[in-house]
């Protein structure tokens, strides 16, 4: 599943302090993946955890995270947007 698919399936779900440790613990798990998979892998799952890392810091401080990119900005207003509509932001 990608990124922008699990955060925002999870954001129907979830509060937002659920959200918070549920994407901790995939961004956890990604880095566990990396550290025994090989080159290629690894990259992925760390690119991945770092994009978790980037979301997370947006729902902790309401700001983007040194290094989001456009994509992540878009994720991230998308996910306050249906955070506001359940009353969770």
């Amino acid at each position: 599943m990608i990124i922008e698919e699990l955060v925002l399936s999870r954001a129907d779900e979830l509060s937002r302090p659920e959200l918070i440790e549920s994407l901790e613990a995939t961004a956890e798990a990604a880095r566990s993946v990396a550290g025994r998979s090989q080159e290629r892998r690894r990259k992925e799952s760390l690119d991945r955890a770092e994009r978790l890392d980037r979301v997370i810091h947006f729902l902790k401080t309401d700001s983007l995270a040194p290094g989001s990119d456009l994509a992540d900005q878009a994720l991230c207003e998308k996910l306050r947007e249906k955070l506001k509509a359940r009353g969770q932001w």
